[in-house]
């Protein structure tokens, strides 16, 4: 898990490469990323919060937009 320098604000990795943004004032799902293939094992947010570093067991590291919900880099 990775607290966001945005408030209550969450990333929350899993054992099927998926990973959650969660709002801790909702407690729902922001949004769902999906590009990882095995166990996510490294979340990094930059110090803005719109971008995410995943890391994963599938040996990838994908930078993904928390605002525009899509992949940048892998």
């Amino acid at each position: 898990m990775e607290q966001s320098p945005q408030k209550d604000k969450f990333a929350v990795g899993y054992a099927d490469g998926s990973i959650r943004i969660w709002d801790g004032q909702t407690k729902s799902v922001i949004t769902t990323f999906n590009g990882h293939k095995k166990a996510i094992t490294a979340l990094r947010f930059d110090a803005t919060g719109h971008r995410l570093a995943s890391g994963s067991q599938d040996t990838n590291i994908i930078l993904w937009d928390t605002v525009g919900e899509a992949g940048l880099f892998r």
